[in-house]
């Protein structure tokens, strides 16, 4: 069947001109092909193919006709263990997607593919990159998530245009000082790894934006961090951190911090650093999921004055009156998550949260709100449907207090 189809597409391919790069609009609006047999049929007319599940071994050679093309996914083809390499001739390719296949390796070709933007290709039992992805002169994107990676391609920090670099979960065993080089880098994901350290040459990042580091083994944070004066977000959750730098005080662009999962040996250091953090809305001090690490706030939380969003899920709150009381300093706070703190029940001192809209309470085995929660004028959602025992009263009682508002208290 493959050949009258390359056949036919050959024919159409010499009586048809080649059309120009799309520009993003209107690649948006582009119909996106799903069928290779509907494709092959007017190749030059396809601008973003996408093939789904099929038990290929090898790419269709009626691709390679498609050279209007600009995107193309191919996922989930689990029989698909290579790439030919006159995907490279391919002139407007911009974006290749061949996540979740079961590829050992991708062509040295790829590496002058004069159009390439973006490069998906995670979930591969990929080891490395060629040497040659290094001539990439227009990638800005490259994903590569949960592949075989013990340590990052020698090629990815000579890619000098990339914008947006995903390694996470792979089993990295370092970090390279090389990426610091990566001078247009804004967002940077090296998640579940299995690196300890990181160098100091990350501060030389002056445009990134984003930095994703949770679920880890880092035990330090590099000083040169707080040098990032983009960055607007932070995780370094689920580590084994004993200390956060001072430095990182200076971080007054930062608005997300996500810290909590850390062994911190001074938190009121800790939290005194993060108080520096001039425009930071949202901190997640979360535990460890399942851990019920018990934590006694300390009174520096007062210092995180333009905190609207907080989570302190998964935590022991041993004295969750006092904690309530340090919470009601924080003039902005307008979303506070408790789940999963098995609190037994909500002491009154929740009423002095004056600023809340939205509060999380699942999973902390309650049987009624206090009334004091009447004083949150401006709630606008509660969410407490798991994990709690309330009362077919208690559950129809605040719908009444609060007629605008979501309450969910379970069925």
């Amino acid at each position: 069947m493959r050949i009258p189809l390359l056949l036919a597409a050959l024919a159409a391919f010499a009586a048809t001109s080649p059309a120009q790069l799309l520009p993003p609009a209107e690649l948006y609006k582009a119909k996106t092909f799903t069928s290779l047999e509907e494709a092959a049929k007017t190749p030059l007319e396809v601008r973003k193919l996408r093939l789904l599940s099929l038990p290929l071994a090898a790419l269709p050679p009626e691709i390679l006709t498609m050279t209007n093309l600009q995107e193309l996914s191919i996922n989930n083809c689990k029989n698909l263990k290579e790439l030919p390499a006159g995907l490279a001739k391919l002139p407007y390719l911009q974006l290749l997607n061949v996540n979740n296949n079961a590829l050992t390796s991708l062509p040295p070709e790829l590496g002058s593919a004069p159009s390439l933007e973006k490069l998906q290709c995670g979930s591969n039992p990929l080891t490395t990159l060629p040497a040659e992805f290094a001539g990439l002169k227009k990638l800005k994107t490259l994903e590569i998530v949960s592949a075989k990676f013990t340590e990052v391609p020698a090629c990815v920090p000579k890619i000098a245009t990339l914008v947006d670099l995903n390694l996470n979960s792979n089993k990295l065993a370092a970090v390279p000082a090389a990426l610091g080089d990566l001078s247009n880098l804004q967002e940077l994901g090296l998640m579940y790894g299995a690196y300890t350290q990181l160098p100091p040459e990350l501060g030389k990042l002056t445009k990134l934006r984003r930095l994703h580091l949770n679920d880890g083994k880092l035990t330090a944070l590099p000083p040169e961090l707080g040098k990032l004066a983009a960055l607007e977000w932070l995780s370094f959750a689920n580590n084994d951190i004993k200390v956060v730098p001072p430095e990182l005080g200076r971080l007054g662009s930062l608005r997300d911090l996500l810290f909590g999962g850390n062994p911190l040996a001074d938190l009121k250091a800790a939290f005194t650093v993060v108080g520096q953090m001039s425009k930071l809305t949202r901190v997640a001090f979360d535990g460890r999921v399942g851990a019920g690490t018990a934590i006694t706030l300390p009174a520096e939380i007062a210092s995180w004055q333009s905190v609207e969003n907080l989570s302190l899920s998964w935590l022991t709150l041993p004295e969750p009156a006092e904690a309530l009381k340090k919470l009601a300093k924080l003039p902005r706070l307008k979303t506070l998550s408790l789940a999963r703190c098995k609190l037994g029940t909500l002491p009154p001192e929740i009423g002095q949260l004056s600023a809340l809209t939205m509060i999380y309470l699942d999973g902390n085995e309650l049987t009624a709100l206090p009334d004091a929660f009447r004083q949150l004028t401006k709630i606008e959602f509660v969410f407490a449907s798991s994990d709690n025992k309330f009362t077919p009263e208690e559950k129809a009682k605040w719908p009444g207090v609060f007629p605008k508002a979501k309450i969910d208290l379970g069925k």
